[in-house]
């Protein structure tokens, strides 16, 4: 039986991106240029729409297309690795996303504790795959299945609400009812631009 890479000449991959900022850096754009994608793709742009509404939007243009992953790639959000696509394909699984920290300091990575009924963060373990319950959209590789048996919408915002989230972690709790597994693979380290870099023992250098 082979891989999920070795499927590659079937498969058709959305790279979608909702900027929220109005310009790319020139490093993300020259990481994508890098980026090493062995298949045929396509680039689904949506720019000045709020966060929810510009991924539910992508998701609508890929699925027109026929595609059988989306990867959410935010553009301020930069992989390390040339590979890192290669590294979340290889796992053939629902949902799985590199590793990059939030605004608050924390990885963008929670399990949910049934107990307080809350999320939260996991820690930072160099070179560690492990599964979780809710991920950050900024790098995060989805199966096209996912959404096809996922009711619309998709993300919706509800931060300024009570027990408020982000669209990305509504999602995936979302996705866990469904039956969808999630994975972080910590190997697949980025920079997110509002906060640095994650080193190898998982420290933030900020370079911007």
């Amino acid at each position: 039986m082979p891989g999920a890479w070795e499927l590659e000449d079937k498969s058709k991959l959305a790279i979608c991106t909702p900027i929220q900022s109005p310009l790319v850096t020139i490093d993300w754009a020259l990481q994508f240029r890098r980026l090493y994608i062995p298949f045929k793709h396509n680039f689904l742009l949506n720019k000045g729409y709020p966060i929810d509404i510009a991924r539910n939007h992508l998701v609508k243009e890929a699925l027109k297309q026929g595609v059988d992953y989306i990867l959410f790639w935010d553009n301020d959000v930069i992989p390390e690795r040339v590979d890192a696509l290669k590294l979340l394909m290889d796992h053939d699984y629902p949902i799985v996303s590199g590793a990059y920290f939030s605004k608050k300091g924390h990885l963008c990575a929670w399990l949910y504790d049934e107990e307080k009924n809350k999320l939260n963060p996991v820690k930072f373990e160099k070179d560690a795959v492990m599964e979780v319950d809710a991920v950050g959209a900024g790098f995060c590789l989805i199966k096209a299945e996912v959404f096809k048996k996922i009711p619309e919408p998709w993300f919706e915002w509800t931060l300024y609400e009570e027990k408020g989230r982000s669209e990305d972690i509504n999602f995936c709790l979302k996705a866990k009812e469904y039956g969808f597994g999630i994975l972080l693979d910590c190997r697949v380290r980025c920079l997110h631009t509002c906060t640095g870099f994650i080193t190898n023992e998982g420290k933030i250098i900020n370079v911007y």
